[in-house]
């Protein structure tokens, strides 16, 4: 059950950094103006960094909860689950 928590909490960093990340160019960068665009663009690099430094996290934590195994068989496993139930 332990292992499943981390794979859950994994899965959700990458999914909310992700959805951060998409949010941050849509919705703030968008209506933004920044000047000078060398100043623009480290704000971006900058902004962007969470969202990667999330995504690592959660994949380190995926990487703990399968102990280093391939992790393919647990996608696999969410396509046979998700067929399943749609069916």
């Amino acid at each position: 059950m332990r292992d499943l928590l981390l794979q859950c909490s994994g899965l959700a960093a990458i999914a909310v950094a992700l959805i951060h990340g998409v949010l941050g160019e849509t919705k703030v960068f968008a209506r933004a103006t920044i000047e000078p665009a060398r100043l623009r663009t480290l704000i971006h690099l900058v902004w962007h960094a969470g969202t990667v430094a999330w995504i690592g996290g959660g994949v380190l934590l995926l990487a703990w909860a399968t102990r280093g195994k391939h992790f393919g068989w647990m996608a696999l496993s969410a396509v046979v689950a998700m067929a399943v139930a749609g069916y």
